[in-house]
């Protein structure tokens, strides 16, 4: 709507300027006119462009390693590229190869068709180390077999390696991005479990056969809350739960993983009634959600010590009562010996 309000202006101030004024007017208008086309990559919001989007930005967040591999490559090429410049590059005879040597630049844009692109060959199309190595010894051969395999199997392998490595996770960081702040958010977490206490609700009045005096399926946010705090999940509830396509949706969306859905009443009934109630299913989600970190195991382990820690001192009170017990037993014991004898 702007760039339109724009336009009409300049053509109205175009048509009602000078020769020259109006000449200014209309290059701005056409130069204008051409923010028209960014309007295209409005395509991208669809989601058939998911993978391209992710290549590019793949691509842009690898520009630093394709520069620094561009800088590795460089290096051998160029010192290949002053030995050959100083040993054949010198000798003028045509159809040894040693013409191709001839300055640096040349001797560089030899050795990089050599070691890096493949094309070793002359004019004529014969191999070039051959012609050197037939004409000047085995030594230029030795030095070329040296420098291809450590060009090719050496170092062209790590930097694909790291690469790779890091254009995956450049096109990564920003679903990653998206994830955390998900995690993050509260607002969101609630909206969430809003739903899905909704959904709870319209599966449990469609396959209860229970009497109801209340309303089916509410809307209410407090209608549901209140529906569902006096609501239990029962393990057939929960399948029919798991199944549905509205919270498997969900569950993705709360980053809950495949695996921890699939066992996930066992893992929200903790203390083993057979039923699931509101505060179970919400803090059980609530620490599923994302991947396991190393803080889930250390507070493990720190929970583990706390019990052990408990357990010790209760032990170490169990034993001192019994052997007050034992001690008070064989008091009476004694005390009971003398009577026994009178009898």
């Amino acid at each position: 709507v702007v760039l339109a309000l724009l336009e009409t202006a300049l053509a109205i101030a175009s048509i009602s300027g000078n020769g020259s004024q109006s000449a200014t007017l209309m290059l701005a208008f056409r130069v204008l006119r051409l923010f028209r086309v960014f309007r295209i990559f409005r395509v991208l919001r669809l989601e058939m462009f998911t993978e391209l989007k992710l290549m590019i930005r793949g691509t842009v967040g690898g520009m630093r390693t394709l520069f620094w591999s561009t800088f590795l490559i460089v290096l051998p090429v160029y010192s290949l590229s002053l030995v050959m410049r100083e040993t054949v590059g010198k000798v003028d005879e045509v159809g040894s190869g040693a013409e191709y040597f001839g300055s640096v630049p040349l001797a560089v844009f030899s050795v990089f068709r050599c070691l890096v692109i493949g094309d070793c060959a002359d004019s004529s199309g014969r191999p070039l180390f051959v012609l050197i190595t037939d004409a000047y010894g085995w030594g230029f051969a030795l030095i070329y077999c040296v420098m291809s395999v450590f060009m090719s199997l050496g170092l062209f392998n790590v930097i694909v390696a790291i690469f790779v490595e890091n254009v995956v996770a450049a096109a990564s960081s920003k679903s990653r991005k998206a994830r955390k702040e998900r995690l993050r958010n509260k607002s969101f977490f609630a909206k969430k479990m809003a739903q899905l206490l909704k959904v709870v609700c319209e599966i449990y009045d469609d396959h209860s056969d229970v009497d109801r005096s209340y309303e089916k399926h509410p809307d209410n946010l407090a209608d549901i809350f209140d529906r569902a705090s006096w609501m239990e999940i029962t393990p057939d509830l929960f399948d029919l739960m798991r199944y549905d396509p509205r919270v498997q949706k969900i569950f993705d969306d709360l980053d809950l993983a495949d695996e921890d859905q699939f066992i996930l009443f066992q893992t929200l009934d903790a203390d083993g009634s057979g039923a699931v109630d509101l505060e179970e299913l919400c803090s059980g989600i609530s620490k599923l959600r994302g991947d396991a970190c190393r803080s889930d195991i250390v507070s493990i382990n720190f929970m583990i010590q706390g019990v052990r820690s408990e357990l010790r001192t209760c032990m170490t009170r169990f034993l001192k009562r019994l052997y007050k017990q034992e001690d008070l037993l064989a008091e009476l014991r004694r005390l009971n010996e003398p009577v026994s004898e009178i009898c």
